[in-house]
């Protein structure tokens, strides 16, 4: 919905631009990388919160 009002608002950068518009190989490449470093949801959630306040700084 975001993308068909402002379609500019999600290309803040390659990797969040990437996942908006292309979707799928994206994730996959995450979900991969997250198997394979055994990095588990519970240990993974505040670096995660950590990213998306970076992210919305620098938006």
């Amino acid at each position: 919905m975001v993308n068909t009002v402002a379609p500019e608002a999600l290309m803040i950068g390659s990797f969040t631009t990437a996942l908006f518009k292309e979707g799928a190989p994206v994730l996959i490449g995450l979900f991969f990388m997250s198997i394979g470093a055994q990095i588990q949801l519970r240990t993974a959630l505040p670096s995660l919160e950590k990213g998306v306040v970076i992210l919305r700084t620098r938006w």
